[in-house]
């Protein structure tokens, strides 16, 4: 883990840290892959912000039927009152990798008495969140496992800021992300690397075309 400083408290004087403090105690926590993070319904007065690490929500409806919802990557935020529509569905968030996480239980809480500065960070959260959403999306758009494949890299890429990135998740997990067959889509990734559009070592990703 880099960093237990949590982005909510961000650019807040030391007084506006006592005034949340007073009214909400946030405590760090550490999850191992596949450790439950936050179970909705159960825990709908809590609110989580995940420091480090990837989690996904994983929702298993009354007939037992699994679907892989949202997948979080460090900086969203989520919880606080979010299964309300679950119904009789369960949900959780599970730790996809090591995961890092401030935890605060909110209930009878009035948000909107807390700092300003805090609001700011919150929905600062809740946006980054949102963009994880929108890019996820995006990804499942693509009507082959190679334009899903590109679309993902192409993500990642630019939110490394460079062509030469680091997968967050296993080839299993990117499977299941795009909602493909994990043969179907290794045989996409050799093909992007005979066609010399992508390097793939290990978990290091190089895009040789855009």
């Amino acid at each position: 883990m880099k960093s237990t400083r949590c982005a909510l408290f961000e650019g807040l004087s030391d007084g506006e840290i006592s005034a949340v403090a007073e009214k909400i105690k946030f405590e760090y926590k550490t999850f191992s892959r596949g450790e439950e993070i936050f179970v909705y319904g159960s825990d709908d007065g809590k609110l989580c912000h995940l420091a480090e690490g990837v989690a996904e929500t994983i929702r298993t409806d009354e007939n037992g039927a699994v679907a892989l919802i949202e997948r979080f990557s460090a900086g969203a935020a989520f919880g606080y009152g979010e299964g309300k529509e679950l119904g009789r569905d369960y949900a959780v968030v599970v730790a996809k990798t090591r995961c890092a996480a401030w935890i605060a239980d909110v209930c009878g809480v009035d948000i909107k008495t807390l700092p300003a500065g805090f609001l700011v960070n919150l929905l600062g959260c809740q946006q980054k969140r949102l963009a994880d959403f929108a890019a996820r999306t995006n990804v499942l758009l693509g009507k082959t496992i190679r334009d899903k494949l590109l679309c993902y890299f192409r993500n990642c890429a630019d939110e490394a800021g460079s062509d030469c990135f680091d997968l967050k998740i296993t080839l299993t997990g990117l499977a299941d992300l795009i909602f493909a067959d994990r043969s179907a889509m290794m045989r996409e990734i050799k093909k992007l690397r005979d066609d010399e559009i992508v390097k793939i070592d290990r978990k290091k990703v190089t895009m040789l075309k855009k």
